[in-house]
């Protein structure tokens, strides 16, 4: 069983669990109150292209060789260091895109909870219980569809509340849009990243056969059985009106076609995934915590090199598709506006760690 097991909801979102399709990735934490669904689009970084050559690389280029040949390395290194960095020193970095705030607000107890990454699948998985009613999530990033898709199925549509909200890391965006009827809401924000950057839009749409209400930037789902949330970005790196492209590829989505979406999804991650086969003889695997904390005392566990092995390829393939730009230093997710080593390419050795799997 290839699954990341857990019965406890993510504290933050290093504890979260990634989906992905190259383009697009996702990164759901948090507990079912509270659940964040963190985006992000591969081509979403700060500013535009820069000259970053120093013409002092060239002209002190003759004195280093001079002083390595003569053996006085410390001084070839103290100039290399001054005259052979870029201006300036950092590169672009990556940035995140919007996130959704998904919150179950029927009262009531919640219990019964547990979650899981289901590798063979590449499928997240959310079940829990409020009272009575019984609820299941799934997320999952299409690579065929380019978009994300996050259904809720609850038992009974007696005292179903659900609120959505759509912003982007403390409402960093240039623009939000909000449009809905009874049965369907779209959310859109649309931005730029820096000066010279490229421009971009992410869309929500959300389907329900429940009653569903805009206030303002906040759409409200109630007495509800199937609500799902459908989003995309797209930036001008690839397409001339991102908006527009959003708009066309979520405009005729409903709720019958997350059957179809799911099936073509299942179809293309499975024909990738199912090219390797490796079992240790381990047919019952433990929740990730206990294998984890099994490991620190010095007892690894067969499935923990498993799951880790199958992991590694998951995350590959989430993160790097034909026509993608290549995984990054974080794959493809960041929540951060500024990220550890700016979330970017770094050549020496990084970037071909990421494609060890391959």
């Amino acid at each position: 069983m290839e699954k990341l097991l857990f019965s406890t909801p993510s504290q933050v979102w290093e504890e979260g669990l990634p989906v992905g399709n190259g383009k697009l990735g996702g990164m759901l934490f948090g507990s079912p109150r509270d659940a964040h669904l963190q985006c992000n689009e591969d081509s979403l970084w700060h500013g535009g292209p820069r000259d970053r050559n120093s013409q002092a690389s060239r002209l002190n280029l003759p004195e280093i060789r001079s002083l390595i040949f003569k053996e006085e390395l410390i001084q070839a290194q103290d100039l290399m260091q001054t005259s052979m960095t870029g201006i300036p020193e950092f590169q672009r970095h990556y940035m995140p895109a919007g996130e959704l705030i998904l919150r179950n607000q029927q009262s009531g107890k919640l219990q019964q909870y547990q979650r899981a990454l289901d590798l063979q699948r590449a499928l997240v998985i959310e079940i829990y219980e409020v009272d009575e009613t019984a609820y299941q999530v799934e997320l999952l990033a299409s690579y065929p569809d380019n978009l994300m898709a996050y259904r809720v199925q609850a038992s009974k549509k007696k005292d179903t509340k659900f609120g959505i909200h759509l912003t982007r890391s403390r409402g960093l965006y240039h623009e939000l849009r909000c449009q809905a009827d009874e049965k369907q809401g779209v959310l859109t924000i649309l931005g730029q990243t820096g000066e010279q950057g490229v421009a971009y839009a992410q869309q929500v749409k959300v389907v329900t056969d429940g009653q569903l209400h805009l206030i303002g930037q906040y759409l409200t789902i109630e007495s509800f059985q199937e609500l799902i949330v459908y989003t995309t970005i797209a930036t001008t790196y690839r397409e001339h009106d991102p908006f527009r492209y959003c708009k066309e590829k979520l405009v005729s989505l409903t709720l019958d076609s997350w059957r179809k979406v799911k099936a073509k999804h299942l179809r293309d991650y499975q024909r990738l995934y199912q090219k390797i086969s490796f079992d240790l003889g381990t047919a019952k695997t433990a929740e990730l915590p206990v294998l984890l904390q099994q490991a620190r005392t010095g007892k690894v566990s067969p499935s923990l090199i498993q799951l880790m092995f199958h992991f590694g390829r998951y995350l590959l393939i989430s993160s790097s598709r034909p026509g993608t730009l290549p995984a990054n230093l974080q794959g493809v997710w960041n929540k951060d506006l500024m990220p550890p080593w700016d979330s970017k390419y770094t050549i020496n050795i990084n970037t071909e760690m990421n494609y060890w799997p391959a």
